[in-house]
């Protein structure tokens, strides 16, 4: 899923430049995650984290599957979530392709966006070295039940 999310990060950066040129408007929430993924030509990629919406925390987990990589990677994320009208709409795939370089240390900032319209504008943090071309996408869902 890490893999993943590298990817769409690396392929999706250059255009975080124009969105966050324009005026910040509120977020619906947040979101920090921490995920993993491991890829020898087909990779997997999974993770956890927070979801805070409407003053809760719900538990997401995020997984995803993507093609022609090699390497390890863990990445941190944390970010706004926009678009976001009920909890459900949350749950999706988050989609994009490219390809990336990842090697020791890294990181940026991506928007990643479902079907549904939710955005989630993210900054993150990656250790690891892999190499992928290719796309994938990564697939969050949310528990219903907050954490508090």
């Amino acid at each position: 899923m890490h893999r993943i999310i590298i990817s769409l990060i690396t392929a999706l950066s250059l255009s975080l430049v124009g969105v966050f040129a324009f005026a910040e408007e509120k977020p619906d929430g947040t979101i920090e995650f921490m995920a993993n993924s491991a890829a020898l030509g087909v990779g997997f990629s999974w993770g956890d984290g927070t979801l805070t919406y409407h003053g809760k925390v719900y538990p997401i987990k995020a997984e995803g599957l993507s093609l022609g990589g090699v390497g390890f990677t863990s990445v941190m994320g944390k970010g706004k979530v926009y678009n976001l009208k009920k909890l459900s709409d949350f749950d999706g795939t988050y989609a994009g392709a490219g390809a990336n370089l990842t090697i020791l240390a890294g990181g940026g900032d991506v928007v990643l966006k479902n079907t549904k319209g939710v955005e989630l504008r993210v900054s993150t943090d990656t250790q690891g070295a892999k190499v992928s071309i290719g796309g994938g996408g990564v697939k969050f869902t949310v528990n219903p039940k907050p954490l508090f």
